[in-house]
């Protein structure tokens, strides 16, 4: 009995061995394991800490842009505020040079009605001084002529005289 005995304790103990074995082997594959997942989960936590900071970057550089946007929103706003003024002042400017403009034409106009009527008046100052000189020249003829013939009447004369006044009259 004593080594039947032997003989469970013995293979009590193989079986334990061999259990403890196995548990050794499950540990160690469990401790490996676990190592493995540390190993990842500190990877995981270094990408994840990147992206964060990427995020970080890419939130600010968007807030950034925005302040930007707002700020060139607001130029864009004053430069057509400006824009418009401008408009404004040139469309003023347009309707006073064309008021001028009119004006200036009705100037010439009258410009040119009074250049006419003086061109008008200038001729017929020429054609009087003309006919004034031309009576002149007959009157110096016959002045001439009574100078040569001193019999002439003085009656005579006068009646000449006094149609010439007539004609220069009518003339005028």
């Amino acid at each position: 009995m004593s080594q039947i005995l032997d003989s469970a304790v013995a293979q009590e103990k193989d079986k334990l061995k061999e259990s403890v074995e196995e548990e050794k082997k499950k540990v160690q594959h469990l401790e490996n394991q676990w190592r493995h997942l540390t190993e990842i989960i500190e990877l995981k936590m270094k990408e994840e800490e990147i992206v964060n900071a990427k995020l970080r970057e890419a939130v600010d550089s968007l807030e950034e842009a925005r302040k930007r946007e707002a700020m060139l929103q607001e130029h864009l706003l004053m430069q057509d505020k400006h824009l418009t003024l401008i408009q404004d002042e040139n469309e003023l400017l347009k309707q006073k040079i064309q008021k001028e403009i009119m004006e200036y034409k009705e100037q010439i106009k009258q410009h040119s009605k009074t250049i006419v009527a003086l061109e008008d008046r200038l001729m017929e100052a020429t054609q009087h001084q003309k006919n004034i000189e031309e009576e002149n020249v007959a009157l110096r003829e016959k002045i001439e002529i009574f100078q040569k013939e001193p019999q002439k009447s003085a009656s005579s004369v006068s009646q000449e005289l006094s149609d010439n006044e007539e004609a220069h009259v009518l003339l005028m």
